[in-house]
């Protein structure tokens, strides 16, 4: 026996197993979706601690200041300089706390975030809190008691976002809705105190706070809390339905037009995609959407058909299929489903 000949063979056999793994290896991976890191950034420096800029107010465990509401102005140059790049798709934010006491009274209090895309560069205080989140997107509507609870330590805060925020370039601007008038007596063990950054070079806060609901922000302050902001880079080709805009309701009974944005969510520029569509579960005939949109982007109202509403609630699904001609990379955020009234106008 040739040991010599029989090790060269065992390396072939080897080196031949070895390939195929290889091999193997490339097509499961091919296969696989593609993936996008999450990242964050963190805006303001400052160490200074108070309960008077929010996001929350809260000064003790009694105080009667029950309701607050807050608007922040996050800068093009911040945001750029902190390295968030447009198209990026915002998942969550953070405030950093820096006390540790918690809801304590029976009940739930309610905490609703807003995120909007910007131009502006300053904010000015005396307007209606309504006009400010006007356009915005609703990323968040948490409920926090007894049970689900503010954490009982310092340190950032996580707000997980029920819809994700696309962030299109220039400036954010995001708003914080606060209700704790429903836990009654002391509802807190004590203030609610966040780490915040003075003296920023604009007017970059305004809110209002007191024992009833306010509709005005009518103080401000070049003092902001410091923010940590989650995101991901968007990849592939992804589509989805952002806003479904006719009819209005309450609407006629009988026929109307059915009318919906369609949004580029991907890394890739959508130039293409099927919009499929139903009322009351009866479908629609498909749209076939083209155009050219980067991440963030929408086009429309786009008017899809008509269809018969009937009197009372009607149920419209519109979502995206086949992206640029091929598999969406999240089908997730395709759909967007809405309850629409319908009813007949009183005489008279």
């Amino acid at each position: 026996m040739n040991h010599k000949y029989d090790y060269l063979l065992d390396g072939v056999k080897n080196f031949g197993s070895w390939l195929k793994f290889l091999c193997l290896t490339l097509i499961l991976t091919s296969a696989l979706p593609e993936i996008s890191v999450a990242q964050t950034i963190t805006i303001g420096t400052g160490t200074s601690s108070s309960y008077t800029y929010g996001p929350i107010y809260r000064s003790s465990s009694s105080s009667s200041f029950d309701y607050c509401k807050y608007a922040y102005l996050f800068t093009a140059s911040e945001l750029a300089t902190a390295g968030l790049p447009a198209g990026a798709v915002i998942s969550s934010i953070e405030w950093n706390r820096t006390s540790t006491d918690v809801i304590t009274g029976t009940g739930d209090a309610f905490l609703d975030i807003y995120m909007n895309n910007s131009s502006a560069t300053s904010l000015s205080s005396g307007v209606d809190f309504s006009t400010f989140i006007s356009g915005a997107t609703t990323v968040m509507n948490g409920v926090y008691n007894t049970s689900n609870n503010f954490p009982a330590a310092t340190g950032w805060m996580v707000l997980p976002f029920t819809t994700n925020f696309v962030y299109t370039g220039g400036a954010i601007e995001i708003a914080a809705d606060w209700d704790i008038s429903a836990i009654s007596g002391s509802p807190t063990s004590g203030a609610f105190n966040w780490e915040y950054t003075s003296g920023n070079p604009g007017t970059y806060t305004i809110y209002s706070n007191g024992s009833t609901a306010s509709t005005t922000l009518s103080s401000s302050s070049t003092n902001r809390p410091n923010i940590r902001i989650n995101y991901f880079i968007p990849i592939g080709d992804d589509a989805g339905i952002s806003s479904v805009d006719a009819p209005v309701a309450p609407a006629v009974p009988g026929l109307n037009i059915v009318n919906a944005t369609i949004q580029s969510l991907g890394g890739n520029t959508l130039t293409s995609a099927d919009i499929d569509w139903e009322v009351n579960g009866v479908p629609g005939t498909t749209y076939n959407w083209a155009g050219s949109l980067t991440a963030g982007q929408t086009d429309g109202p786009l008017s899809l058909g008509s269809a018969t509403f009937a009197d009372g609630n009607n149920v419209v699904k519109v979502w995206t299929v086949n992206p640029n001609g091929g598999t969406d990379t999240n089908n997730g955020n395709d759909t967007l489903e809405v309850n629409i009234l319908a009813c007949n106008p009183l005489a008279g």
